[in-house]
């Protein structure tokens, strides 16, 4: 029975990883836009580098934090926003290529500190939690290199490209996806997001465009379905959303039903991808969301422990592979 788990662990696929590592290579390429050299100033609407730093000594998220910029940061600025701007670059560039991946993922996940600190009273602070659990997964993970450029190129090697433990990776991203789900969950509650005029008015909001003070979200096929769902029904749907937002954030966090948990948490968070998208919310916040329970989802090792690594090696394995 100790064997059959092993297995399942080992052959879990490696692709997702891969497609992670990508992934976080993108957004930190994506990030040079607003603070491209030689001066450093955004290429759209949108804040700046100088802006942003400036907006951490007005609300910093550690009172040294904010006094470091004031005092060292800011009077050098050009020397530190080329230092940010080479950095982002080269982990960026490292991560799509999956060259020295793990070292690449080690700086990300420290740039992603880095964010933390400086943003967690400005933005939302779990954006920057769940990018260092992405990262930390990758830096765990076997199958790092997996979609990597000499993984493709050398044709022989399956192995790393198709498959790899990763299980320890799989469960960081699990266990910090439920812990953010279940603090989601519960300031919604503590807001009455799920009562039904609320509810209403969120959906009202997001499709609103933003001249009106609205969130601008553009997939029409997507307002016209929610008004014929869930807007015809919001108390109900409302109570629907609490327990399962509770309880998908409660099985992701212990490891219970960890696979139907993490195709929920797909379907849940790729759904909010498309309420949103277009819109003037940041939309990778739930690529990052979708893509972590889509990992959860399709590697068995998400399940490292979890409630159903001792369910599987006490009564054996489920036969529908999706209860634990």
């Amino acid at each position: 029975m100790l064997a059959r788990l092993q297995s399942l662990s080992q052959s879990s696929p490696g692709w997702p990883i891969g497609l992670g590592r990508i992934m976080l290579g993108l957004i930190w390429l994506s990030s040079l836009r607003w603070k491209l050299p030689p001066d450093f100033e955004p290429t759209e609407g949108v804040e700046g580098l100088r802006g942003y730093l400036e907006m951490q000594v007005e609300n910093p998220g550690f009172d040294f934090y904010g006094d470091i910029i004031d005092s060292v940061v800011l009077p050098n600025f050009t020397l530190f926003a080329w230092l940010i701007f080479l950095a982002e670059l080269v982990i960026g560039l490292m991560l799509v290529t999956g060259v020295a991946a793990r070292a690449a993922a080690f700086g990300g996940f420290l740039l992603s500190l880095n964010l933390w600190i400086g943003l967690r009273e400005i933005e939302w602070e779990w954006t920057y939690v769940l990018l260092m659990a992405w990262h930390l997964a990758i830096v765990l993970s076997p199958a790092a290199s997996t979609l990597s450029v000499a993984s493709l190129a050398n044709k022989s090697d399956t192995v790393s490209m198709r498959w790899g433990k990763g299980s320890l990776g799989a469960a960081v991203l699990r266990s910090t996806l439920g812990v953010v789900t279940l603090v989601t969950w519960w300031s919604n509650i503590d807001s009455d997001f799920y009562d039904g005029d609320n509810f209403v008015g969120f959906f009202e909001w997001v499709a609103r465009p933003v001249e009106d003070g609205g969130n601008g979200a553009t997939l029409g096929f997507v307002h016209s379905l929610t008004e014929q769902t869930i807007l015809r029904a919001p108390e109900a749907f409302g109570w629907f959303m609490t327990f399962l937002e509770l309880g998908i954030g409660l099985a992701l966090l212990f490891g219970i039903f960890t696979r139907a948990a993490g195709l929920a948490a797909t379907g849940f968070f790729g759904s909010l991808f498309l309420v949103y998208f277009g819109g003037e919310e940041w939309i990778g916040i739930y690529v990052l969301l979708a893509s972590a329970a889509g990992v959860t989802f399709l590697r068995w090792g998400g399940r490292k422990f979890g409630g159903d690594q001792v369910i599987a090696q006490q009564n054996g394995e489920s036969p529908l592979g999706l209860v634990w």
